[in-house]
């Protein structure tokens, strides 16, 4: 009732309702509150997911679901492979891909031979710690791209040195959408690269020649593929960065849905009730619902901090 009958009411959400059985469910029931309410397309309202780690957004926009593309193109719709396949004038897979956990059990089940991990590390921050560790030790390759000998990179093949956000120029998107510069501070310590230009070392090496990374030169990219990138340059962006949609000129939005939705009309969900999967499978045996939260020490797991030494006398 507060909700509905504010001026201006702002929905937030954190993994702790997306990470339940019905998580998807329960975001698009906060959507159709806002919707109905009118807290929405407005300054002060709006439905905002609190992002876990910094450039999560930036990571989601450039396609890093299995069944999505850069800019959140379905892989397997014909247009948007045609498209893909077009631009980078190669034979593409119309295929979706796996997520992490269906990873494993693929890796485990012989079907996964070889993995690439770049910057995370999950034998120490994925649950089921032992499960993982097969999975690991299943795989015929493993190369993970790292600062740090962490407990994942102790699987490895290979390790690929890389850099800190510290040695390396690129973009990172907020949870407002705000496309931000980072500039270097410093250059990558003598025998590590940054990854974008490990990645581009890598394609050169297998036969598919490409320039040096450079920071412009990738968002150049983004923006003929990304369509809510269209207008973002590198220059354009300035000091404090542009909201997406950016249209031609670095033109930035502040507010989306100020007039319309970008299907048209907007679309309410319902969905009839069903028990939760997490009381329904360990009925009687678990009487609470635990919802996840996090501390510094999650997910970025010690890492990628900073530790000072105090000088002795």
């Amino acid at each position: 009732m507060e909700y509905a009958s504010a001026e201006n009411a702002m929905a937030f959400h954190g993994l702790g309702v997306t990470e339940h059985s019905h998580g998807s469910k329960s975001i698009m029931l906060i959507a159709d509150i806002a919707m109905m309410t009118g807290n929405i397309g407005r300054r002060g309202v709006g439905v905002n997911p609190l992002r876990g780690q910094n450039n999560v957004q930036g990571t989601a926009d450039m396609g890093c679901q299995p069944h999505q593309g850069a800019g959140y193109l379905q892989v397997n719709d014909p247009a948007n492979h045609a498209m893909y396949e077009q631009f980078y004038g190669a034979k593409m897979s119309d295929q979706i891909g796996l997520k992490m956990p269906q990873m494993y059990d693929a890796a485990i089940a012989g079907k996964l031979k070889a993995m690439w991990i770049m910057g995370e590390d999950m034998v120490q921050t994925d649950p089921n710690t032992e499960h993982v560790k097969k999975a690991m030790n299943a795989l015929e390759f493993l190369v993970v791209q790292e600062l740090f000998m962490t407990p994942t990179a102790e699987f490895a093949n290979v390790v690929l040195p890389a850099a800190s956000f510290f040695e390396k120029s690129g973009t990172f998107t907020n949870g407002e959408r705000r496309v931000q510069r980072v500039n270097a501070v410093i250059p990558p310590l003598t025998g590590t690269k940054t990854d974008g230009q490990i990645v581009v070392d890598i394609m050169n090496r297998m036969g598919l020649k490409q320039p040096d990374y450079t920071p412009d030169g990738v968002l150049a990219e983004i923006a003929r593929v990304v369509p809510f990138f269209k207008g973002a340059t590198w220059e354009g962006l300035g000091d404090n960065g542009k909201q997406w949609p950016i249209a031609e000129g670095n033109v930035g939005t502040e507010i989306l849905h100020t007039e319309t939705f970008k299907r048209g009309l907007g679309k309410f969900h319902f969905f009839n009730f069903k028990e939760s999967n997490e009381i329904v499978q360990h009925a009687g045996e678990f009487p609470l619902i635990l919802t996840t939260g996090r501390i510094l020490e999650h997910y970025n797991c010690g890492t990628i901090g900073c530790w000072l030494k105090s000088p002795t006398k």
